[in-house]
């Protein structure tokens, strides 16, 4: 985004799109925008497509007052420009202000802070998708990929919330939650944590098995933000008996 900093101020929102393929020549510039003209009359048999899609772009763009640009050379790939003419609703600083307060709004528990997680998920992205949305929020975050591991942290530390996905490796959740709970169970002296089931099945058999193991709340998967934040503020409303 080029000037602008204040809310209502015209600015200029620029974006540049790269590629490494076919490209065309300054002949076939001229005619790139127009509809059902492709550079290469071989592409369409080789991977599809009618030759629309910069038209419509370009026609997108031109609507928002914008322009549309290319520059290439052929074998080399092409660059593609858009510049939008765009006004700030808000100014940088009330954007921060108002991301700020949202994220306060979206995890109410001031527990979040420092709160001390350990996550049981064998997949990288939906340990990355629970680290993204706790994380920025000072949690403390113990990641292991299966229930077994989960345990054997789990025996040796100390956490204030676990994550526990339903169908991991080596030992799953279900399992896992209720070797927690045995644990709990030989050492009265450690609090009760409360553990939320993470499942890409929310069937309801699925949540009353998750909460018969000794689970205290289930999340479907997809995780969002919105669900994760619900889900902490239950168990720990629960755990203290609001």
């Amino acid at each position: 985004v080029e000037g602008a900093g204040a809310a209502g101020q015209p600015a200029t929102l620029v974006l540049e799109i790269e590629d490494t393929g076919v490209g065309f020549d300054a002949v076939f510039a001229g005619a790139l925008f127009q509809r059902f003209n492709q550079a290469d009359a071989t592409i369409t048999r080789r991977f599809g497509g009618s030759g629309l899609g910069l038209s419509i772009c370009k026609a997108l763009v031109e609507m928002m007052g914008g322009e549309i640009e290319a520059r290439s050379e052929p074998g080399r790939g092409s660059v593609f420009r858009v510049t939008l003419p765009l006004a700030r609703t808000l100014s940088l600083a009330e954007h921060d202000a108002a991301g700020a307060t949202q994220a306060q709004e979206q995890a109410p528990l001031a527990r979040v802070d420092a709160l001390r997680v350990l996550l049981a998920e064998d997949h990288p992205i939906n340990q990355k998708v629970v680290q993204l949305i706790l994380a920025p929020l000072g949690a403390e975050i113990t990641t292991v990929e299966d229930g077994a591991a989960a345990l054997a942290a789990f025996a040796a530390g100390e956490f204030d919330l676990v994550l526990m996905d339903m169908q991991m490796p080596v030992m799953d959740g279900l399992t896992a939650t209720r070797a927690l709970r045995d644990i709990e169970a030989r050492h009265p002296e450690r609090a009760r944590t409360p553990i939320i089931m993470l499942s890409a099945n929310a069937m309801a058999e699925h949540r009353s098995d998750a909460l018969a193991s000794g689970a205290d709340h289930h999340i479907a998967k997809p995780v969002t933000a919105h669900a994760l934040m619900d889900g902490i503020g239950v168990v720990f409303e629960v755990a203290e008996g609001g």
